[in-house]
């Protein structure tokens, strides 16, 4: 074989497209795939970050309706948050609901609390206390984290958690507090 028939089969082999189509389609498919399924996972975390503000609002709009609450009512306001999740695993949902008084301008005492598991206390500071209430009134403060796992990509990045805060002060009271509580 000679150095001018190897150009040639080689020139033929540059000009001949009908296989073109087949190899950029062989290409692109994997990419085009892995693109449709991170979006599916991230569609999921989107519509369940809404579900997550709405068990939130729930959470606490239940709660701010009574003039004392009892562990009865919170278990239900927990309960009312996973219903409001659903289709989701309401087991993957912590929840942490505290009863706030403010003392001072610049002071608040947790007058109570109730931690679901999965969820750890929400000691975060409370800045601009005069925006939430005068002196001697309070809140209720509801966190709600939901630890989510995509379901295909997943195995590449693991878990993460969405989580909300919600306050909401008490509709027929100043301060709604808890049966037996100190406060």
């Amino acid at each position: 074989m000679s150095h001018i028939d190897f150009n040639k089969r080689i020139m033929n082999f540059y000009k001949d497209n009908r296989g073109l189509a087949a190899i950029e389609a062989a290409l692109i498919f994997p990419l085009i795939i892995t693109v449709t399924l991170a979006m599916f996972d991230l569609g999921n975390a989107l519509v369940l970050n809404q579900k997550i503000i709405s068990a939130s609002q729930v959470t606490s709009d239940l709660l701010a309706r009574e003039r004392s609450i009892s562990q009865t009512e919170i278990e239900q306001a927990v309960m009312a948050a996973r219903l409001a999740i659903d289709p989701y695993e309401g087991d993957n949902l912590g929840i942490d609901i505290q009863g706030i008084r403010i003392e001072s301008d610049d002071d608040y005492n947790v007058c109570w609390e109730h931690t679901t598991p999965l969820m750890e206390e929400n000691n975060d500071e409370i800045n601009d206390l005069d925006k939430l209430g005068a002196i001697n009134e309070g809140f209720i403060r509801v966190t709600t984290k939901y630890r989510f796992t995509p379901h295909f990509t997943g195995q590449l990045i693991g878990h993460f958690d969405l989580k909300e805060v919600s306050y909401v002060r008490g509709r027929s009271n100043a301060f709604v507090p808890m049966e037996g509580s100190p406060c």
